[in-house]
């Protein structure tokens, strides 16, 4: 069976759960979490997720620095939001 997701930025809606019933209205079968700027961060909306009570699929990235940049602080940076966003996403089991 195809399931199919679409990223929760594209969809319009003044909040995730808002997107998440239209997502469903327009045929998909879920979101995937995704960020536009200027709104949440992405720990922001697996936390409204999570409030929510909002099935989610997958976590498109969103964290801040580069694991291969050069500056190490960078890097520290994105191994610290990496593993918040493993942890959100093992709780809303995406």
């Amino acid at each position: 069976m195809i399931r199919l997701a679409v990223q929760s930025r594209l969809v319009p809606g003044d909040g995730l759960a808002q997107r998440y019933e239209r997502a469903l209205r327009m045929g998909f079968d879920g979101v995937e979490l995704s960020v536009a700027t200027p709104g949440p961060t992405m720990l922001e909306l697996a936390d409204e997720a999570l409030r929510e009570g909002l099935p989610v699929s997958a976590i498109c990235s969103g964290h801040r620095g580069w694991l291969i940049d050069p500056d190490p602080a960078q890097v520290a940076l994105a191994r610290t939001d990496i593993g918040l966003l493993l942890d959100a996403a093992a709780a809303l089991r995406a």
